[in-house]
Order: C-alpha cells, then structure tokens, then sequence
C-alpha cells in the first residue's frame, strides 16, 4: 500500500512538472489531493507501526512460556480457528502435541518450543512425517514452532503438504489480532454510547 501512493505521488509531480500552465484553480486541487495522500500515508504507517510494535510484544511474551504454556496456546489458536482439538500428555505423547479435526479432516500437531533462535531441522520434520504415516496415514501436518524452519526443512514441508507454523506466521496472527482487539473495542465503545443516550433520552421524556 506504501508503494502504491509513493509512486502515485512520483507519477502525480511527473504530471505537474509536465503541465507547468495549469490555472489556480488546478493547482489548488493538487495540492488538496497531495495534502490528503500524505496524511492518509503518515496515518497508515503509524498504525502499521503500532500494530508491528504490538505483535513484536505479544511474541517476546511467547519466547518466555514453557514449553506445555507454548502447546495450550498453540491449541487455543486452533479453536479459534474453528478445529476441534485434543491436547496429548505432559509426556509419552507419541510424537504428537495436539490431535485436531476441522470439516471432516484429521490433523496432528506438533510444537517446538525454542527461546533461543534454534531451527527446526529437516531430521526432525521427517520423523513427524513418520510419526504421522505411524497415528493416521490420512491426516493433515501442522508443524509449529516459535522461531524458524532449515531450508531444507521448508522445502521437506512444502513437498509433503505439511503447514508450518513460524516465527513469521505467529508475527501475522498477532498483528491481525490487534486489528480484531481494536475492532472489538470500537464496537463495544459504540454499544455503550449507544446505551447512554437511550438512557438519557429515557430519562429526558
């Protein structure tokens, strides 16, 4: 979106250096739209600044869970996006952390828990890929961990369909869950002047 009204700015002043004869009335315009670009860039980036503040905040308090605080969040992110879920054992899991279903569709789980940028490796994708043929062949993979995957790991993953979870992702989600918290505020904000001027209007008649 930033690129997109710089080089509408950059296109706009070719015009203007182009046209130097335009009437007064023309340049007023000009520089109105010019004016109202910039403000409406200069709000946008501050929003965006924030919203990237808050998501690195929120993350920072991710890294600082253990590893079970990590997995009960993992699965509240899962329901929220409508998955039926089962959260394993404290230990002797199997190999999977969470069993999910979602429209008629199994899927297993695994979480990794790293503070200190550790990759997950491509060795261990594939012994959750054999863990997965071992619990259900027909499933789906979801691999989540708080930093980042190897390469080779990556391209393990998007060869056999697993969906990885990372630090980008969990940076994403955040960032939207702002937008949604704000959302959520502006509507319950609006509800309650709502009900304070019924109960005015009520006690006014």
């Amino acid at each position: 979106l930033f690129l997109a009204i710089i080089w509408y700015i950059i296109k706009f002043l070719e015009y203007v250096v182009s046209h130097p004869y335009l009437s007064a009335g023309v340049w007023i315009a000009i520089l109105g739209i010019t004016t109202a670009i910039t403000i409406f860039f200069f709000k946008h980036k501050k929003k965006w600044k924030q919203k990237r503040a808050y998501a690195y905040s929120r993350y920072d308090e991710l890294l600082k869970m253990n590893w079970r605080e990590f997995e009960e969040y993992v699965e509240a992110m899962l329901q929220e996006q409508w998955y039926n879920t089962i959260l394993g054992p404290w230990k002797n899991d199997g190999g999977v952390d969470i069993h999910a279903k979602k429209d008629h569709r199994n899927y297993i789980i695994q979480c990794k828990h790293y503070w200190d940028q550790k990759k997950v490796s491509v060795q261990q994708v594939r012994e959750f890929y054999g863990v997965m043929h071992h619990e259900d062949s027909t499933a789906w993979c979801i691999y989540v961990t708080t930093w980042e995957f190897t390469n080779e790991a990556e391209l393990f993953c998007k060869g056999e369909d697993i969906e990885i979870w990372d630090k980008k992702y969990f940076l994403n989600y955040l960032r939207e869950n702002e937008i949604r918290r704000n959302d959520t505020q502006v509507e319950k904000d609006d509800i309650k002047t709502e009900k304070e001027t019924t109960i005015e209007e009520t006690t006014t008649n």
